[in-house]
């Protein structure tokens, strides 16, 4: 089986010539920190497709600089693979595990990894965060308040978990760690 690897547009997108049936879904691992590359060349050796989506960084010492390609997320590798493999594939060294929404498998949607890759090939200027913007709505998804829906609303300079009291116009709020928090806003796209 024959691939090859591409260092275009700032990823490394690792090609198997092999074919890709219809039941072959994007999944995301998690590795061990620093691993990406070596899991994906692993994992493209047995004919899976791989991307791992990196971004340039300069890092500069005092007498030189150096420009590195870094994995865009840190520790995640995204996978080509049917469901019943997901399990085989956390045999590798270096994966620690794979991505769950709601106890299942996560499955990144086809348009989302194009996305992406158009993304990576406009700038070079691209930084990824997991914050909750002011505005946006969540759900609590554990503890006391499990189920409870709100929106993102920043006081003095923090975020916090809003609910609206409509009828008083009034407003609750409270700090709730963002682990706990899920974004309503977004699409997840389950098994």
């Amino acid at each position: 089986m024959e691939t090859q690897q591409l260092y275009k547009d700032n990823c490394v997108n690792i090609i198997s010539k092999a074919p890709m049936p219809d039941e072959f879904k994007w999944h995301v691992f998690y590795t061990y920190p620093k691993s990406e590359k070596k899991v994906a060349d692993e994992l493209a050796k047995d004919g899976y497709e791989i991307f791992l989506p990196c971004k340039l960084t300069i890092r500069q010492w005092h007498d030189r600089k150096k420009s590195f390609l870094v994995p865009l997320f840190p520790s995640y590798l995204f996978v080509k693979a049917p469901k019943n493999k997901l399990y085989y594939i956390l045999k590798y060294n270096n994966i620690c595990s794979f991505v769950k929404f709601n106890d299942k498998p996560a499955i990144i949607r086809e348009e989302e990894i194009i996305n992406i890759k158009k993304i990576l090939g406009l700038t070079d200027d691209i930084d990824v965060t997991n914050e909750f913007q002011c505005g946006d709505k969540v759900k609590i998804t554990c503890g006391p308040l499990s189920g409870l829906e709100g929106f993102i609303v920043r006081k003095n300079g923090s975020s916090k978990f809003a609910v609206r009291i409509k009828e008083l116009m009034q407003y609750i709020t409270v700090v709730i760690d963002a682990k706990h928090m899920l974004n309503e806003n977004f699409d997840y796209t389950l098994i």
